[in-house]
């Protein structure tokens, strides 16, 4: 039971700052984060810059449905598909040669990808892996809000919180994505000065 809660809560708290970390340090200077995503990925200009900005709020939402152990299963599968991502990205460019800036991290962390970046990645995908497999919901908000804990003051239907959660989260996606629309230059493909 020990073991359980160290390794596999642990673990998923872990990810999850680590989720949160990166996803706020990368919005915090989204626009270099936008230019260092365009010149990671160098495909599909347009498209690198949707998902760039649309990222950071990803990483972050992942990361704290992670910490609190809410609809936790498909946020780790997501969280490792994302991490997977981004591995397969820094393996492609070391392997190419290229000299460019990770991102990992935002702006304020001028990390080159390199060997490091891509243990560190794949320890990240590793753990993300082994916390989905190994996750039972036993420490998580998720079995405290089904009602199998006697708590009175919380509905009983994981259901309720469930969609209040993505409605919540729905949300903020939506505020993000307009005020986004709102600086955009749609002529220049750039935000507006």
């Amino acid at each position: 039971m020990v073991v359980e809660f160290v390794l596999v809560t642990g673990l998923r708290v872990l990810i999850g700052i680590i989720l949160v970390v990166a996803g706020l340090a990368k919005a915090r200077d989204i626009e270099h984060f936008v230019q260092t995503a365009l010149v990671f990925t160098n495909i599909l200009p347009s498209l690198t810059r949707w998902i760039a900005r649309l990222l950071p709020s990803l990483e972050a939402i992942l990361g704290i449905l992670s910490i609190l152990g809410l609809v936790v299963k498909p946020a780790l599968a997501m969280s490792t598909v994302l991490l997977t991502v981004f591995t397969v990205g820094i393996a492609v460019n070391l392997i190419l040669g290229r000299q460019v800036a990770c991102g990992c991290f935002g702006g304020s962390l001028h990390e080159p990808v390199d060997i490091r970046a891509l243990l560190r990645d794949v320890i990240l995908v590793l753990g993300c892996g082994i916390t989905f497999v190994l996750e039972n919901g036993t420490w998580t908000l998720d079995r405290l809000l089904s009602g199998t804990v006697d708590v009175q003051f919380l509905p009983q239907s994981s259901l309720v919180w469930f969609t209040t959660v993505l409605i919540v989260l729905g949300g903020l996606v939506i505020i993000h994505l307009f005020s986004l629309v709102s600086r955009w230059d749609f002529n220049t493909g750039l935000p507006a000065k």
